[in-house]
């Protein structure tokens, strides 16, 4: 830049692009280029955008080519032992200071991360206040297991958002959805599909399961991935409510 260093660039711009460089290269690795880019990291606008990764630590990431392996890595190794997701999450909200305007929640959000984030306050409003289509576009992005048992129970304004079309557009089947179908103690899917047993108890049943999605969808689906084991009738059920895929 004609003679100037990058250090030495005015603050509102480095923050504008600082702000641009995703949350992996924002917590490790601008803060120790110098002085002053650790400042302007420290910003609120540059916290505006909350993408978190899918998976936060190493230990819940099964596929060896997990895009978000490298920065789960980093993560566990700068906090070592105490890495705990909640206190994660908080922390970067925080970095906000109520600036955020998009968040992203990762693959698993612990449902006192949930109610964080619904109290935390932004300009003295309650995240539950949002303007509805701002809440429904973040509710969208958070993943069926979360959307279905954990975000509307955290008020009335995330239970009526949780409601929306939009949030079921993109749906996403855990491979298995009976907890008797999986054999591998590790399975990723376990958890989820443990909580939907306790949730339907005996009554459980995997074409009324995904028929009871995608109803939930009212046609707006745009993406499918199906469980690993898939009924007829909800192949034939799906078919029939979206004729166009």
């Amino acid at each position: 830049m004609e003679g100037r260093k990058w250090e030495d660039l005015n603050k509102d711009i480095l923050v504008n692009v600082l702000g641009r460089v995703g949350m992996e290269s924002l917590l490790l690795d601008v803060p120790f280029v110098c002085k002053s880019w650790y400042k302007a990291s420290r910003e609120p606008q540059c916290w505006e955008h909350l993408t978190f990764p899918s998976y936060i630590k190493p230990d819940e990431i099964w596929e060896e080519e997990c895009p978000d392996r490298g920065f789960a890595e980093r993560l566990a190794m700068t906090y070592q032992e105490n890495l705990s997701v909640f206190a994660f999450m908080k922390f970067i909200v925080n970095r906000s200071y109520g600036n955020a305007t998009i968040i992203k929640l990762p693959g698993y959000c612990p449902e006192e991360a949930l109610e964080y984030i619904a109290n935390d306050r932004m300009e003295g409003r309650k995240w539950e206040d949002l303007n509805k289509d701002i809440l429904v576009n973040v509710l969208g992005r958070v993943g069926m297991e979360s959307l279905l048992l954990d975000v509307p129970f955290v008020c009335k304004s995330w239970y009526k958002a949780s409601r929306e079309p939009q949030c079921w557009e993109h749906l996403t089947f855990p491979s298995y959805i009976k907890p008797d179908e999986i054999w591998e103690e590790e399975c990723p899917d376990r958890g989820f599909a443990e909580r939907l047993a306790m949730t339907y108890q005996e009554n459980l049943s995997v074409f009324a399961f995904m028929k009871f999605i995608v109803n939930r969808s009212y046609g707006n689906a745009t993406i499918i991935k199906l469980p690993g084991y898939c009924p007829e009738e909800a192949l034939e059920y799906i078919a029939n409510e979206f004729q166009s895929f």
